[in-house]
C-alpha cells in the first residue's frame, strides 16, 4: 500500500472550506434555449447528405429536424449549490472554486435529499476522508485516498462527507460530477480550476468548434477563491484535527496527504 505523507493539524486547521450541495431545482432549469439564424449558410460541420445547418441552438450549428425536436425549455433538473449559494446547472464557464496549487483544502459534499444517491467524482486529485454524517468514517475508508465519494441513504453512504484533499501539481481546469449516468447527462456537473500562486484571472474556456478551439473569457463564483468561511468557523468546534488524522490514542506523526 502506498503510504500516506505527513500532514500537520495546524495546516488542517488552516485549510480553506468549500460546500457543494448536489440536488435537484436548479436555478438555471428553465434557461431558454437561444436559437437564431446561423451566422454561416454553410456550416464546416461533417458533410451528410440531406444536411441543412440553418441555425445556432446555444453558439452551435443544428439542422432543421434538431430544430425542430428541441423542447421548449432546457431539461435541465439537476444543480450544485456552492457555499451556501444558489443551485446552478452546468456552466463550462463558470468557475465554482480556484483552489491555489500546493495548497491543502477541506470540502464537504452534502445530498440535497428526495432519497437520490450521488457518486460524487472530483477528477485530478485524491483526498482523504475526514467525516462521513459529522462521525468518524469506517477504517476502510480513514485510511485511504479516494477520488468518488458516495452520498445517499445506502449502509455505505450518507447524507455528508467531509474529506482534506490537496492540489500538488498541475494547474488548469477540472471538474466534479455525479456519476449516475441519468444526473450527469443532465448538468449535474461542475467546473473549478487550480490556479497558480498569484493568479488573478480566471483561465479561459476552450471552445471546441467544426473548425478549431477559441477561448473566451470565465466567470467565478463570489466564493471561487474564498471558499465558504461560515463553514471553516464552525467546523472545529465539533472536530479536533488530531482525531480527524490519527488513530486512537496517537496524537503525532500521523499519516495525511
Amino acid at each position: 500500500m502506498i503510504p500516506l505523507p505527513a500532514i500537520s493539524a495546524a495546516e488542517l486547521e488552516n485549510a480553506k472550506h468549500r460546500t457543494f450541495v448536489y440536488g435537484r431545482g436548479a436555478a438555471t432549469d428553465m434557461e431558454p434555449v437561444i436559437i437564431t439564424q446561423a451566422r454561416m449558410k454553410n456550416s464546416p460541420a461533417p458533410n451528410r447528405p440531406g444536411n441543412n445547418f440553418t441555425y445556432d441552438i446555444n453558439g452551435q450549428s443544428a439542422n432543421l429536424t434538431e430544430f425542430e425536436q428541441l423542447p421548449v425549455h432546457a431539461p435541465k433538473p439537476w444543480g450544485i449549490e456552492t457555499d451556501g449559494g444558489d443551485s446552478l446547472g452546468m456552466n463550462p464557464h463558470r468557475v465554482s472554486a480556484a483552489p491555489v496549487m500546493g495548497d491543502l483544502e477541506i470540502w464537504h459534499l452534502v445530498n440535497g435529499g428526495n432519497s437520490w444517491s450521488h457518486n460524487v467524482h472530483v477528477h485530478i486529485e485524491e483526498g482523504r476522508i475526514l467525516t462521513r454524517d459529522g462521525k468518524t468514517p469506517p477504517e476502510w475508508e480513514k485510511w485511504a485516498r479516494k477520488d468518488i465519494y458516495r452520498l445517499g441513504h445506502l449502509d455505505d453512504s450518507g447524507g455528508e462527507v467531509t474529506f482534506a484533499i490537496r492540489f500538488r501539481e498541475f494547474g488548469g481546469t477540472y471538474m466534479s460530477h455525479c456519476h449516475n449516468t441519468q444526473h450527469e447527462d443532465h448538468a449535474l456537473l461542475q467546473r473549478w480550476d487550480v490556479n497558480n500562486p498569484g493568479q488573478l484571472k480566471a483561465f479561459l474556456t476552450p471552445e471546441p468548434k467544426w473548425n478549431g478551439c477559441t477561448y473566451t473569457d470565465s466567470v467565478t463564483l463570489p466564493t471561487a477563491a474564498s471558499g465558504d468561511v461560515e463553514v471553516a468557523q464552525d467546523f472545529f468546534n465539533h472536530n479536533q484535527a488530531s482525531d480527524l488524522l490519527c488513530p486512537s490514542g496517537v496524537t503525532a506523526d500521523c499519516p495525511g496527504l
